[in-house]
């Protein structure tokens, strides 16, 4: 087993190993429904009880078993290649395939070589997850489905294709993918594009994924953007982020992670944002909303390493009960001040001026969240 933080991964030692049950064919243990085979694990029975940390493994996965034709990689097939095998660098897939199987893959470190044939349709939700060494990929233009986090945290890949066949994108599909700089789309694809490398759904109203392997700061969210997907910049090496006045809904983990970012405006158009959306972007200060307080899932900014201070203008409306129920379950963040007017950064001494009445009420009840 490991325990996998982004694109680092550390072994966990008393790992038990168990002989696999039920049909086997050569190193694969399989299952049938009398008409085709699922591959539901990998067993390198030549190191069988040796040591798998030096193992190097190659798995050619048979086009029959029993002259039925093996049409599916089942779910955790080879997840984390953990059994006798750790160091697997090479599968060979045959294109009986037709589908790949949640976490089929997943953690499997030290996987360089891959080919996903042709006759492939769909890839399940984290197939490739923390596939952390795979250098290239190549999605066949019969894929139509790719799960949720399906090549997430695949750190070394630096471009990725989507075909003209692909209708379907999971969320944070291709999220925390270190080095990524370009997603591409084929032109006849009716469901998504890529604009300058980033990629959209075809309406451009949906920025679906952002490949945080950039080394540019700052990025202008396209107007006519209505939905910043969930994980699209997750762990995004941006310092600047502007969105338009477009936008309704942030998604859960949207910015999650983004380390540099010091500050961001929230166009009041928002009215919605996720949960963990802004979580953990540890040198986030300053927010600065430009209309009433959206809804705000769970934890929404939990985890900034400094105190977060929300700006927002008077005359707006929802911070009594935002207070009242914070946006996290730490005490970072607890400071609230108004700024006067969207063309100037406010200071400290909003507070002093500002006659309303609300800020002794903001103050009261942010002593009371510090008891």
């Amino acid at each position: 087993m490991l325990l996998v933080f982004g694109c680092l991964a550390l072994p966990l030692t008393g790992i038990a190993q168990q002989v696999p049950q039920g049909p086997r064919y050569g190193d694969f243990t399989y299952q049938t429904n009398g008409a085709s085979i699922t591959i539901t694990g990998y067993w390198n029975t030549n190191n069988w009880g040796t040591n798998y940390w030096s193992t190097n493994c190659v798995a050619v996965i048979p086009r029959t078993i029993n002259n039925l034709p093996v049409t599916s990689i089942g779910d955790e097939a080879f997840f984390a290649c953990v059994h006798d095998c750790f160091n697997m660098s090479t599968v060979a897939i045959p294109d009986s395939v037709t589908n790949i199987g949640y976490y089929a893959f997943a953690e499997c470190l030290r996987l360089t070589n891959l080919t996903i044939p042709n006759g492939v349709v769909n890839i399940a939700d984290n197939a490739f997850d923390h596939c952390q060494r795979l250098l290239k990929l190549t999605i066949p233009g019969t894929v139509i489905s790719i799960g949720h986090a399906t090549f997430a945290n695949c750190c070394s890949l630096t471009n990725i294709v989507i075909p003209a066949s692909v209708t379907n994108i999971g969320k944070g599909a291709f999220a925390g993918c270190a080095n990524l700089q370009v997603i591409l789309v084929n032109s006849a694809n009716k469901f998504y594009d890529s604009v300058d490398g980033i990629l959209f759904d075809k309406k451009h109203t949906t920025l679906v994924q952002y490949p945080i392997g950039r080394k540019t700061t700052h990025y202008k969210v396209p107007d006519g953007v209505v939905c910043i997907r969930k994980e699209a910049f997750d762990c995004c090496n941006l310092s600047k982020i502007s969105l338009p006045g477009s936008v309704i809904k942030i998604e859960d983990n949207a910015f999650k992670g983004c380390a540099n970012l010091t500050s961001i405006t929230i166009p009041k158009s928002v009215n919605d944002i996720g949960d963990f959306a802004f979580t953990y972007c540890d040198t986030l200060a300053d927010i600065y909303f430009q209309g009433n307080a959206p809804a705000a899932g769970t934890c929404a900014f939990e985890g900034s390493r400094k105190f977060l201070t929300v700006h927002y203008l008077l005359a707006t409306t929802g911070w009594n009960t935002i207070i009242a129920n914070p946006w996290d379950s730490g005490t970072n963040w607890r400071i609230i001040k108004h700024w006067k007017q969207e063309s100037r950064i406010p200071s400290d001494d909003d507070e002093r001026r500002d006659s309303s009445g609300v800020w002794e009420y903001v103050r009261k009840i942010y002593q009371k969240l510090m008891l």
